[in-house]
């Protein structure tokens, strides 16, 4: 990560990306990832804030975004 970045708490509980690991035997999963395209080379959070938080904190600045959701089972 760049100077400066903040990594959000994934589903975890832990920082950063930590990939698919759906219990053995559970069927598929999906996986969602979101890229934003912001105005802005900052945002105005601190701490860790929820999902819920952070699009809010971003809703006037995204230029576009885009999902992708990839299915993964073991």
């Amino acid at each position: 990560m760049p100077v400066g970045s903040t990594e959000l708490d994934n589903s975890f509980g832990e920082t950063g990306y930590g990939g698919p690991e759906p219990p053995a035997g559970s069927g598929q999963h999906q996986y969602k990832v979101i890229l934003y395209a912001l105005n802005t080379d900052t945002i105005d959070i601190s701490g860790q804030p929820s999902f819920a938080e952070f699009e809010q904190a971003v809703k006037n600045i995204t230029l576009a975004k885009a999902t992708l959701t990839g299915v993964f089972g073991r």
